[in-house]
């Protein structure tokens, strides 16, 4: 069926990263979900020519991004009650209200990552020639510069939520 719908795999990963995201809110446990996931969505990506790893990295972004508002998280209680320390009236909407512009900044900045990370690679295939000299697997100093500030960005970013105000009170 998805061959026949002709998605690239890009819009196909980021609606894979928000498909594991939302699942992530009723089940927490990443290896759990991953052994659910994996049977069904690793083959079906790879007979498009997506690789394991690709949907791993997609489906690490969705899970990791939403764990601080999935209401099954087991630490929850704790978070809760460390909360209640410096504001007697908060509870779990406070934390999902505080917590989720760093939800969807990191959930966004990972998946910009990726997608260029993938557009990396699809230069390579189509035009060995000038870009054949890209690291798809190496460390360099611009990834590196670039991974900085796309993590100084998300902060900033969040910086300017709720959180911010609700940090003032402790």
């Amino acid at each position: 069926v998805l061959q026949e719908l002709n998605i690239g795999p890009i819009p196909l990963m980021l609606v894979f990263i928000l498909v594991s995201g939302f699942m992530n809110l009723f089940m927490t446990s990443a290896s759990a979900k991953y052994a659910i996931f994996a049977p069904v969505f690793v083959p079906m990506f790879m007979t498009l020519g997506i690789s394991p790893e690709l949907t791993q990295v997609a489906y690490r972004i969705g899970d990791s991004c939403t764990n601080i508002i999935a209401p099954v998280l087991s630490s929850l209680p704790i978070i809760l009650q460390a909360m209640k320390r410096y504001d007697k009236d908060s509870g779990f909407g406070t934390l999902v209200s505080c917590m989720l512009p760093y939800t969807v900044v990191f959930m966004v900045s990972w998946s910009v990552m990726l997608v260029i990370w993938m557009l990396c690679g699809f230069l390579r295939v189509m035009n060995p020639e000038y870009f054949s000299d890209i690291p798809l697997f190496g460390i360099s100093i611009p990834a590196l510069a670039a991974g900085a500030a796309v993590g100084l960005a998300a902060c900033l970013l969040a910086s300017l939520s709720p959180a911010k105000k609700a940090s003032s009170v402790s």
